[in-house]
């Protein structure tokens, strides 16, 4: 095809370029995955330098040729052993470190979760109580509605005002209107105030 016929945007020439693409992205792909399995092999503990020559088929083609074979060669197996000792020690180290704050947050998270319980139960407990409380102020709002309004407010004088909230509060309007009516301006207006939180 021509040069003529490529820079037309002949079909050809449409073709080629589109086959290119495919092995670029694979490429790109590739290079990607490359980058991120080095990026997790460094930050995931895989980094560590590995002596190839210590390998049984590769370390033949990589010794040290001019290293001799004597008592040198022995004394240098003995100081890579020393160091693989020292490394292993240190890392054993830092295990035992890494056991020590793990036991350590174990504990911790213990203790939470002891207090948590606790605090559960204490939560329990105290909805228990509030819902008899409830259910004794919905009785005695029962019965201070079949009271006349007179003496409803006889008996709700002697109360605490947040009980008599909490009954008034459990009457209908009507029969709480009835009662309130017939109560001193001054308790009225007071219960008014507490009813209306200012």
């Amino acid at each position: 095809m021509t040069d003529d016929a490529v820079a037309s945007g002949a079909p050809g020439a449409k073709g080629r370029k589109r086959r290119g693409r495919p092995i670029l992205v694979v490429i790109l792909i590739l290079v990607v995955l490359l980058g991120a399995g080095g990026a997790g092999f460094y930050f995931f503990g895989g980094a560590e330098v590995v002596d190839l020559s210590r390998l049984p088929l590769v370390g033949y083609f990589l010794r040290d040729k001019a290293a001799p074979e004597d008592g040198a060669a022995g004394q240098t197996e003995a100081d890579r052993l020393a160091e693989e000792r020292q490394a292993l020690d240190e890392r054993s180290s830092g295990l035992d470190t890494r056991e020590a704050a793990l036991a350590a947050r174990e504990t911790a998270v213990k203790a939470e979760e002891d207090r948590l319980s606790a605090l559960a139960a204490d939560l329990g407990t105290r909805e228990a109580e509030l819902s008899g409380k409830i259910g004794g102020i919905e009785r005695a709002a029962a019965l201070y509605a079949e009271m006349k309004p007179a003496e409803a407010v006889a008996v709700l004088s002697q109360l605490d005002d947040q009980l008599v909230l909490g009954i008034l509060g459990r009457l209908d309007e009507e029969q709480a209107a009835r009662i309130m009516a017939a109560m001193t301006p001054a308790t009225a207006a007071r219960l008014t105030r507490l009813l209306s939180g200012t």
